[in-house]
């Protein structure tokens, strides 16, 4: 089993994945119908652990079926020395095949320096060994961010844009870079353009499989961009695993 490479997902409430198919054993065989090989929990947030007991309960069941166990949680840099003391209990408590950092420069507060990025991810790859630190970020990701990530660059072991397309890209962005607007095979390929000149490591692309959130975006809406999108993307060589953003969220 792998936690990083190939087809896999993310879970971010895993109360809502258990319901949605029946149990915990259910969202694995579905996550096994689907191909997917390794699902990303979100185990813990700012503030420290989430949801231990479904979490615990979902992992179980995902590694008794083949499927991969990475955990993840979000990483905001205003307390480095929390957000570092959260990865490392979340690594102790689940025992993942790979921990993935949710660090968004300028989201929801989020304030990072490259060397605070530096400093988080040389502490956190220490406690994993051998596992893979994965850094997951905004999929269209400016100057500031590209520093934050560039300097994890020698320390993590891939990066993962998060190339949520909606209606992307804008007419102003697509006439600028001469693309097709409102295409979400053009969106994946700008966020993998500018992940790529910001960092060297292997990139895992998380594509966008849910609908809600944004005004107007239905569920109709998402289902024919993810058919278009699949359709349309070949740059599979450019990355070692597409995942996608998310599984049974209400």
């Amino acid at each position: 089993m792998n936690a990083v490479h190939g087809h896999g997902v993310f879970v971010h409430q895993p109360d809502a994945a258990i319901a949605a198919f029946g149990g915990a054993d259910g969202a694995a065989a579905a996550m096994k119908a689907m191909g997917m090989g390794h699902a990303w929990l979100r185990v813990h947030g700012r503030d420290g652990a989430w949801r231990s007991d479904e979490n615990a309960t979902l992992a179980a069941a995902l590694r008794a079926g083949g499927i991969a166990v990475g955990v993840w949680g979000w990483c905001d840099g205003n307390d480095v020395a929390r957000d570092i003391a959260n990865a490392s209990e979340a690594i102790e408590a689940y025992d993942p095949g790979a921990y993935i950092a949710d660090i968004e420069p300028g989201v929801r507060g989020a304030r990072w320096t490259p060397g605070d990025a530096a400093r988080f991810a040389g502490a956190v790859k220490a406690r994993l060994g051998s596992r893979p630190l994965v850094v997951s970020g905004t999929g269209l990701i400016d100057p500031g961010g590209a520093a934050v990530m560039a300097a994890m660059d020698g320390i993590a072991d891939a990066f993962a844009p998060q190339a949520y397309w909606f209606r992307g890209p804008d007419p102003g962005l697509a006439a600028a870079e001469g693309v097709a607007p409102d295409d979400p095979v053009a969106f994946t390929e700008l966020c993998l353009h500018r992940w790529r000149r910001a960092v060297s490591r292997p990139l895992i692309v998380t594509g966008q499989a849910w609908w809600g959130e944004a005004a107007g975006w239905t569920e109709g809406i998402a289902e024919k961009k993810l058919a278009a999108f699949l359709a349309g993307f070949d740059g599979y060589a450019g990355v070692v695993g597409l995942n996608w953003w998310n599984l049974a969220a209400p």
